[in-house]
């Protein structure tokens, strides 16, 4: 076979690309030109977008073991300190890495969507046979610490006139 008559073909390349970026668990929304990845709503995550993000929060945590040993390397061989105030130090060392903050608040919007849905479907209930506390809690989720602050803030804004108090609204 005479060499080079492919060397302007790219099949072979991103054959090797995509068989790459698959062992990488990287979802194949975010490879393809015609299937870009979107960056729109919710609804639009996929099962393989957050099979990818628990993988990156997997790699983050072995990660930080990596970095600990490190660090207790560096610290000890340098003088720094000793092997045995290391043990000491150790628990109080945490890594705050960046978050896919668009990925979550995705999430995040699309849990409060149907929460509040489903708090839409309870609201003709409440007073008869859940209470608005109780549905606050099952619902919504909230803490009673959260529900006694959303309470303060109601009123206070209830006093302050930015909302109105109309008996239609269920109290909310």
């Amino acid at each position: 076979m005479p060499g080079g008559q492919n060397l302007g073909e790219m099949d072979d390349v991103n054959y090797f690309k995509s068989k790459l970026y698959k062992s990488l668990n990287v979802p194949s929304s975010r490879l393809d030109n015609d299937n870009a990845f979107s960056i729109g709503k919710g609804d639009e995550i996929t099962r393989d977008e957050i099979k990818f993000n628990k993988f990156i929060r997997k790699l983050r945590i072995r990660f930080t073991h990596v970095f600990d040993d490190l660090l207790r390397k560096q610290l000890i061989l340098k003088g720094v300190i000793s092997p045995e105030e290391w043990e000491e130090l150790k628990d109080n060392i945490y890594y705050d890495f960046k978050a896919d903050t668009h990925f979550s608040e995705l999430k995040n919007q699309e849990i409060m969507r149907e929460r509040l849905a489903l708090l839409a479907d309870y609201d003709q209930y409440i007073g008869k046979y859940f209470s608005r506390k109780q549905v606050l809690k099952e619902v919504l989720k909230y803490t009673d610490e959260e529900i006694e602050n959303l309470e303060i803030d109601i009123a206070a804004e209830i006093e302050s006139g930015a909302i109105s108090t109309e008996e239609d609204d269920g109290g909310y």
